[in-house]
């Protein structure tokens, strides 16, 4: 493997050299292994090595930034040419900068499974097939993926800040369907990131609550009537909404165009009062995370909701200064999450609550629009009748505002699910308009 700090240390000098104010030199190298189960066999085993460099470069007040994939000197310099000449076409814009001189650190991390370890990412995935078949015969295993990603990035600023980072981890993807004869549901996908790959899948999340609800989809029937009721979402459909949300209503597009109905709302309560939302990287419960943020700030977890009230923004540093706010204290805004209710109870307590309403594993929509408003499809699904799951679904259609949604919770489970990019519960939404598509 190449030394990176070594890499950016000469660019760095380079650029400087050409007379550029500001600079970042952000390396990375990666190998990837690889094994795919694919419609009934294994398909895929092999090892990809890769390269990234991206160059960012601020002089008189003008930004230019290109990217490539070979980290040899004389790439980098002619990357390096490019981007020079990249700053010609630019506007001057005074909110651009790096992390200046009085806030610059260095830090490091190594972290994780370094190597992977293919014979057991065979009996893993070889495992859990068969475990499938046994527990779950009405499953359809479409695709079932393992991969293992060896990471090193070093982040390089003119100010003195670096950050040299190293990570191993073990990813999963499955996408299944259940199928009898004729019959089959909508297809189901979920993942997980983690260092273990000694422990069956099959007892894991979030795949031990997946499969058993998935078996029992081929059998989905319409829904006859809309009706307005509760919709309880499990923690990855959850994240989903966890993601429009904050992009919608804290990111940087909507401060910037000025469209978030929360921009004069920092420090009021916009969501439910019992919910907590952290957005934290540097949790020993996740894989990965970044150290630092894009501008080369040291990174740290922040708190987005702290009793339902908005405690800040999840801006950059540019758009900070674009809009005269505070940044962010990590650029990881939508993932790495956090939740935890004032007030929790257990998932068939939850359930047991609602008189009439859908468990809700998939949603398939648009993006929201500025205000929030969104409509979409439900996807393996299941009737909630009298607090029980009554029947699986096929699909239905759900619209509602993520803000009215979020202030409308009727509770929050007990259970939590960690994936190794999010730890969340199920959460219960009440007053949801549902109908049938």
């Amino acid at each position: 493997m190449r030394d990176l700090k070594l890499i950016a240390d000469n660019i760095l000098s380079y650029i400087k050299e050409q007379g550029a104010e500001q600079a970042a030199c952000k390396l990375k190298q990666s190998v990837t292994s690889e094994i795919s189960y694919l419609n009934g066999k294994f398909s895929l085993l092999r090892t990809l090595e890769d390269e990234i460099a991206n160059l960012e470069i601020i002089q008189d007040k003008r930004y230019a930034s290109l990217g490539g994939n070979r980290l040899d000197d004389a790439e980098l310099k002619t990357l390096a040419d490019d981007c020079f000449k990249g700053l010609a076409s630019a506007d001057p814009d005074e909110a651009r900068r790096f992390v200046p001189a009085g806030e610059a650190v260095q830090k490091e991390k190594t972290s994780g499974v370094l190597e992977a370890d293919r014979e057991a990412m065979f009996r893993l995935l070889q495992e859990f097939i068969e475990d499938v078949a046994k527990n779950y015969p009405t499953l359809l295993i479409s695709e079932l993926y393992l991969e293992h990603d060896y990471e090193e990035s070093y982040k390089a600023f003119s100010s003195g800040a670096n950050f040299h980072e190293i990570n191993g981890s073990y990813q999963v993807v499955l996408n299944c369907s259940s199928v009898v004869g004729e019959k089959s549901s909508s297809f189901f996908y979920n993942g997980l990131m983690t260092e273990d790959i000694a422990t069956p899948l099959i007892e894991r999340e979030p795949f031990k609550s997946d499969l058993k609800m998935i078996a029992e989809q081929y059998k989905a029937e319409p829904l006859e009537k809309g009706f307005a009721g509760s919709v309880v979402m499990t923690p990855a459909c959850l994240d989903d909404m966890l993601y429009y949300l904050a992009a919608n209503f804290t990111g940087d597009l909507a401060l910037l165009t000025e469209s978030s109905p929360w921009r004069d709302r920092l420090g009021e309560q916009v969501v439910d009062s019992r919910l907590n939302l952290r957005v934290a990287p540097l949790d020993e419960r996740f894989v990965g995370g970044s150290l630092a943020t894009s501008e080369g700030f040291a990174a740290e977890n922040y708190d987005l909701f702290r009793q339902g009230k908005l405690q800040c923004f999840s801006l950059s540093d540019y758009v900070a200064r674009k809009t005269g706010r505070e940044r962010a204290k990590n650029s990881e805004q939508y993932s790495y999450y956090v939740l935890e209710a004032e007030e929790t109870e257990p998932l068939e307590d939850l359930i047991k609550g609602i008189d009439r309403g859908i468990y809700m594993m998939r949603f398939s929509g648009g993006e929201p629009a500025g205000n929030g408003d969104f409509a979409g499809v439900i996807k393996n699904s299941f009737l909630i009748e009298n607090g029980k799951l009554t029947r699986p679904l096929r699909e239905v259609m759900l619209s509602s505002n993520l803000e009215k949604l979020f202030l409308n919770i009727g509770g929050y489970s007990s259970e939590h699910i960690n994936d190794g990019f999010k730890d969340l519960p199920w959460v219960r939404f009440d007053n949801v308009g549902i109908s049938s598509k």
